[in-house]
């Protein structure tokens, strides 16, 4: 696979720690885990768009996951039906992809979409949210292919979801290309940049540092990759750094094709940035 230089694409990361950079009627929050719905819940017909979040409960010392299933049944107005499947981030040890992935894909297999046709209209999503409800990491829940069946002019079985591609996330902790074991999930040195609602970090800079640099990446011994690759798949993503220190906040985002800089004061460090095509 060829790799493209961004010329001229270069961040500058700061000893002082500034970094660049990122009319629905039915919305309700449902607990899952309530005793009425256990054993499912069923959404049919409803009279205007649907954008629900429902709650379910992870123990990392069982790997069971608790909460009914959600199945769409019938959508005869052909409105969205956006389902948000919520856990906190409290219950697992750490937001490392290792530590989050069974956890959402058992989560997925809850979305039983058994729309006669039009099953596009659901949209359906896991998201990892902290105390204050902030949304760390999105997953795309996805539908296996149950084929279409012309004749009746029907899908002749429900499809059940499973675990999609991370579509945001909103990282806490200092970007560097040398981790191998980080929430970062890099994969040789790459930062994968799927299609979703970007990818931001925004570093926690409240426990002192020993090396007293404050900064959202950091250079290292391999060259930073972000892919916006997946497979034979190009998608559009972006990644916003926002680090805020000492009073000071600077943004910058990298999108596809495109690169913005801003040098903001006394250079500390510099990191290459590579974009695969």
């Amino acid at each position: 696979m060829k790799k493209k230089w961004l010329k001229g694409c270069v961040l500058s990361i700061l000893a002082a720690g500034v970094v660049s950079t990122g009319g629905v009627s039915q919305a309700e929050t449902i607990d899952m885990t309530a005793a009425g719905n256990l054993s499912g819940i069923v959404i049919s017909d409803p009279t205007a768009e649907v954008e629900n979040t429902y709650t379910y409960t992870w123990n990392k010392a069982t790997k069971t996951l608790t909460g009914g299933t959600i199945t769409a049944k019938t959508n005869t107005k052909g409105y969205y039906i956006n389902l948000n499947l919520q856990l906190k981030s409290s219950e697992f040890d750490s937001l490392k992809p290792a530590d989050l992935n069974e956890a959402v894909e058992a989560l997925s297999a809850k979305v039983i979409n058994d729309l006669p046709k039009d099953r596009y209209h659901v949209k359906a999503y896991v998201k990892i949210v902290n105390d204050k409800g902030q949304v760390l990491r999105t997953y795309s829940i996805l539908s296996d292919n149950v084929k279409f069946d012309y004749d009746n002019e029907k899908y002749p079985e429900p499809s059940v979801g499973k675990k999609g591609e991370l579509a945001g996330a909103l990282y806490t902790t200092t970007l560097s290309a040398d981790d191998t074991d980080s929430e970062y999930g890099l994969e040789d040195h790459k930062l994968l940049l799927k299609w979703g609602d970007g990818v931001f970090i925004t570093p926690d800079y409240s426990e002192k540092r020993k090396d007293h640099i404050y900064t959202a990446i950091r250079g290292g011994t391999n060259d930073l990759i972000l892919s916006h690759k997946s497979g034979s798949s190009t998608s559009n993503n972006t990644l916003f750094i926002t680090s805020e220190y000492s009073k000071a906040l600077k943004q910058i985002s990298l999108s596809k094709g495109r690169c913005q800089k801003e040098f903001l004061s006394e250079m500390n460090q510099i990191v290459t940035l590579v974009i695969l095509s």
